[in-house]
């Protein structure tokens, strides 16, 4: 934010030197597709011969770039959605919304492909698509790309920096751990992400919504049409061992583990610091009634670590809701005893400010109209 700022400010004393000068700008027309191909292709060479691949550029703007550079790549390439419209006729291109991956995951499955890759509007968001035709969540997908990265390095003896946030899985943060780097959690948001990527020279950063930024031979920002080349490659390293590999086959650390939908509650902005103050208030005093293993304060929430799951209250800054995340519930557990009991548990804080809170649905602990949903994570 002070970086914009900053910038703001030397454009507008820009502007104003403009006012009191006669110089003239200039303008050059420059077709950077080409040298940005180019260099992508010098990169990776002929890395996909092998991989098929589906492409769903949502009639955004990597449907300028993604397929074609692919091909180049020795991908074979089907393609959905690639001409830019701006009035997206098929979907909007957002592949966080698992929704709009539905065509996305039928095509991969019908089409025996290896995998599936989405892109945002602007191509800085990426969402993959597995050989099953199952989208991968963005610290799935961090995972895999951190053992790629990671576990090389960790074997030279370095330790080396990837930054998430706190809505990733602490399955994330413990296998990178366990590989030999250093996990780091910062806020939700890629600003945030980029400041302390930069603060702890990390080598790679991302977050729950697809943003991923390659410090590891790249520059360093979130590049979706870059990141889909990395799993191009990490796939044909892997089955140049296994000719049977799948993606899928790297996230066997999140084997067992489930993970709620996220559930909303309405809280007007003037009571979401009270909120969040005393429910860590309720945690701290009946702390074993919650299977607590530690509890701590976000600058917008507040995490509570379990036995047997990590459950997350944020505040949203842009609207009139907090947010609670359950994640990370083992199969051991009775996933739907378990989250019962932390958000009934949980709620009274919500019910002095928040509608709805104090409506339960005693088959799930959860209040009306609000449904919970355990899936495999």
């Amino acid at each position: 934010e002070e970086q914009i700022k900053e910038v703001k400010k030397l454009s507008m004393a820009e502007v104003n030197a403009r006012e009191t000068s006669n110089r003239h700008g200039i303008i050059k027309k420059y077709d950077i597709i080409e040298q940005y191909t180019e260099s992508i292709v010098n990169k990776f060479a002929s890395v996909g011969r092998g991989i098929k691949v589906v492409t769903d550029c949502g009639n955004a703007t990597a449907g300028v770039v993604a397929p074609q550079l692919y091909r180049d790549l020795g991908c074979e390439v089907v393609e959905l959605f690639t001409e830019p419209d701006g009035t997206f006729p098929n979907h909007h291109p957002n592949p966080s919304d698992e929704k709009t991956l539905d065509v996305l995951k039928k095509t991969v499955v019908e089409e025996k492909a290896d995998i599936g890759i989405a892109f945002d509007g602007d191509s800085d968001r990426i969402g993959i698509v597995d050989s099953k035709g199952n989208a991968l969540t963005g610290d799935k997908l961090l995972l895999i790309y951190a053992q790629d990265i990671v576990e090389p390095l960790a074997k030279r003896g370095e330790c080396p920096c990837v930054v998430s946030e706190v809505k990733c899985s602490q399955v994330l943060y413990d296998t990178i751990n366990a590989m030999g780097g250093n996990a780091i959690m910062t806020k939700t948001g890629h600003g945030y992400i980029k400041s302390k990527m930069k603060e702890e020279n990390a080598i790679l950063a991302g977050e729950m919504s697809g943003h991923t930024f390659f410090k590891d031979r790249y520059y360093g920002f979130d590049d979706a049409i870059y990141a889909g080349c990395r799993i191009i490659e990490i796939i044909a390293k892997q089955k140049a061992c296994n000719p049977d590999f799948k993606i899928e086959d790297m996230l066997k650390p999140f084997e067992g583990v489930c993970t709620s939908k996220e559930v909303r509650f309405r809280c007007p902005n003037e009571f979401k610091k009270s909120v969040l103050e005393d429910m860590e208030k309720e945690v701290v005093k009946n702390y074993n009634c919650c299977y607590g293993r530690f509890c701590y304060m976000l600058a917008d929430g507040l995490i509570l670590q379990c036995t047997a799951c990590i459950y997350m209250t944020r505040s949203l800054e842009l609207s009139d809701n907090i947010k609670k995340e359950l994640i990370n519930v083992r199969a051991s557990q009775s996933p739907k005893e378990l989250t019962g009991q932390l958000i009934k548990f949980l709620s009274k804080p919500y019910s002095q400010f928040c509608h709805y809170c104090h409506f339960v649905d005693m088959q799930y602990g959860l209040p009306c109209g609000e449904q919970l949903v355990m899936e495999d994570k």
